[in-house]
């Protein structure tokens, strides 16, 4: 394990992802930006504004 992951972390699990992968975004209907205030939101109260 890289000395920085082994460092930070008890295990690493990589995977291969395949040559036509383009991002997370591309698996989901709608994949918007999350602002900060809103994402502090989330956090903060559990709840989403909408």
């Amino acid at each position: 394990m890289v000395p920085v992951f082994k460092k930070n972390a008890d295990e690493l699990v990589y995977i291969i992802a395949s040559n036509d992968f383009s991002g997370v975004g591309s698996f989901y209907e709608l994949f918007n930006q999350v602002e900060d205030e809103e994402l502090i939101q989330i956090l903060s109260t559990g709840t989403p504004t909408v």
